[in-house]
């Protein structure tokens, strides 16, 4: 008899439970959003990080950091337009965000924007000057107008704080071999490693 009345307890708390369920999604913080935002992102699941950062926006729209997040999303998605807008929003709540001065850099390269993509990586440098890959994107944009040398110098400081930079390896290697240099862009390319995509794309 004891067994069969915890059996009836047990299962009258799981009904309730249940019933709770929706009250409790409701409760869900900015900060739950904006987790289950990023364990979306890195399961590669990026539609539900997308409405995951939403709602999190929706909680509260003054998170720097997720809108920079909810950009980087946008940009995997290659809507760079719409992450661009993210990015800015992220800025206009906190102008001194590294990431998400370089992050604009990028989708600005991605719409060829190169002159104004290095407003946005200078602006991080001056707030992150030890940053690896803001160097290397900087880089890129500069290869992108064909300044080769300056690109290298960028290059070249990206692989003095990461010498185990594999992107900055590979587009060093590409801009050795633009201006000639076919040797030096050899060893370049070894360093960048066999899985390097832009040694590959070459």
């Amino acid at each position: 008899m004891a067994r069969k009345q915890r059996l009836i307890c047990a299962f009258i708390m799981m009904l309730a439970l249940i019933s709770l369920m929706p009250v409790l999604e409701g409760e869900q913080s900015a900060n739950d959003w904006a987790d289950k935002g990023d364990l979306y992102y890195s399961n590669g699941s990026y539609e539900q990080a997308l409405q995951s950062y939403n709602r999190s926006l929706e909680l509260d729209p003054s998170r720097a950091s997720i809108w920079n997040n909810k950009g980087v999303v946008l940009h995997v998605m290659a809507r760079f337009e719409e992450a661009l807008k993210c990015y800015n929003r992220s800025l206009e709540i906190d102008s001194n965000y590294g990431q998400a001065w370089t992050n604009k850099g990028n989708a600005l390269t991605e719409l060829e924007r190169f002159e104004d993509a290095l407003g946005c990586y200078n602006r991080s440098l001056e707030i992150r000057p030890s940053n690896s890959d803001t160097w290397k994107d900087k880089g890129v944009a500069l290869a992108a107008l064909g300044r080769n040398e300056k690109a290298l110098e960028c290059y070249n400081m990206s692989l003095v704080i990461d010498p185990d930079n594999k992107d900055a390896w590979g587009n060093k290697g590409l801009v050795l071999k633009a201006m000639g240099k076919n040797e030096e862009a050899k060893e370049a390319f070894s360093k960048a490693g066999e899985d390097c995509l832009i040694c590959a794309a070459d």
